[in-house]
Order: C-alpha cells, then sequence, then structure tokens
C-alpha cells in the first residue's frame, strides 16, 4: 500500500526555495476553475492558496482534490507570476 503525504499550502509558499521543482501533494478545495487555452484552477487547504495547472479536465468549483505535481515559484499566467503546481 502506498501513501502520499500531503504539504500545507502555507509551508509551500512561505519557503518555496525549498520545495522549487519538487514533486508535492496537497488536499483542499477548489476556489476558482479556468478553462482558457491553458487549464488551471485555485486550491485552498485553509493554510493558503496556490495555482493548479493541469492537461486533465479541471475540477469544479467546491470540489474537494487531492492533487500532486511540480511546484514552480515562478511560472506566470499572462501578466500573473505566481505559486504554482504543475499536475502530473
Amino acid at each position: 500500500m502506498c501513501f502520499i503525504i500531503t504539504t500545507s499550502i502555507e509551508k509551500i509558499i512561505t519557503d518555496p526555495r525549498n520545495y522549487e521543482n519538487t514533486q508535492v501533494s496537497v488536499h483542499g478545495t477548489v476556489e476558482t476553475s479556468f478553462n482558457l487555452g491553458i487549464k488551471y484552477y485555485t486550491l485552498n487547504d485553509g493554510t493558503g492558496t496556490i495555482y493548479v495547472v493541469t492537461e486533465n479536465a479541471v475540477p469544479k468549483v467546491g470540489e474537494v482534490v487531492k492533487v500532486t505535481g511540480i511546484f514552480n515559484q515562478r511560472l506566470k499566467i499572462g501578466d500573473l507570476q505566481v505559486h504554482t503546481i504543475v499536475e502530473k
């Protein structure tokens, strides 16, 4: 049996250099969901919010999801530079 340990979003965005280009797993509620050429959504775990970029179908607002991907603190969405997890 394989268990994936989740990390709080607050911990990731408080110390982004420690997580840069590493695989992380987070769990939270979808706050916004977009499919505008690039598919992404925002996820809030109660400690913070992070953007998740995906090639999968974007979840609906209000869904509770667990996501695993590569953290990148320098990804830009349009003119916005954000803390992002690219879902794998």
